[in-house]
């Protein structure tokens, strides 16, 4: 490992935390990832598509406790890597690869990090694809997606419930990183509902519709 336990806690620790502070330290152990592009029309590379995505998380989510007792700190860690595999998919001309590459290097992380058990497995849950996205775009039916999502929940120790809850936080973040109001380029944002003010993001009422079938 090209940084220490101690050398992450203390960015992790670190108040108030600092999103690129943590890709950055990730990065020495990544070197040529993290400047790749993620094959997006809006040609961001992985490293700021990540810093988007946490400083979503950061502005709407962190306030708050996460569901049965997921620690935010390594929330944020997986956060910082939930997309490291695809570069590497990419490169490799199969983007389809992207979520199996991604649990191989995220699994060797956390490995390598002695994260412990309940938030390894949560972390590779979540890489492992993303049923809630293709289910919001038509590509799965109601049923289609509640065995997906139940299925990656028996993997960890969550209940379907707690699961859901976490799948939701993070594809509000990583899907709404996609959005003017993350400081990107208009694209997603008639999927949410945005109030920085309060602290608030939610989908939009037709997205709404559709996520509550899940319950």
């Amino acid at each position: 490992m090209k940084f220490t336990n101690e050398q992450l806690n203390n960015v992790l620790d670190e108040d108030p935390f600092k999103s690129y502070r943590l890709v950055d330290l990730l990065m020495r152990e990544y070197p040529n990832t993290y400047d790749q592009g993620v094959d997006v029309w809006e040609k961001y590379t992985l490293r700021q598509h990540t810093i988007m995505v946490m400083n979503q998380f950061e502005k709407y989510f962190a306030h708050n406790p996460l569901p049965a007792k997921i620690q935010t700190r390594y929330f944020r860690l997986f956060l910082a890597v939930h997309d490291l595999g695809k570069p590497r998919a990419i490169a490799n001309g199969g983007k389809h690869l992207q979520h199996q590459y991604t649990r191989e290097m995220v699994e060797d992380l956390f490995t390598k990090l002695k994260i412990d058990q309940l938030h390894t497995a949560i972390a590779l849950a979540l890489a492992s694809g993303d049923p809630l996205g293709k289910y919001i775009r038509g590509k799965l039916t109601v049923a289609e997606a509640k065995n997906i999502i139940s299925n990656n929940a028996k993997t960890t120790s969550l209940s379907y419930s707690d699961y859901l809850a976490i799948l939701i936080v993070f594809f509000k973040v990583d899907a709404g990183s996609y959005t003017e109001d993350a400081g990107g380029k208009k694209s997603l944002d008639n999927k949410f509902k945005f109030d920085p003010q309060n602290k608030k993001m939610d989908f939009a009422e037709d997205v709404e519709e559709k996520v509550n079938l899940l319950d």
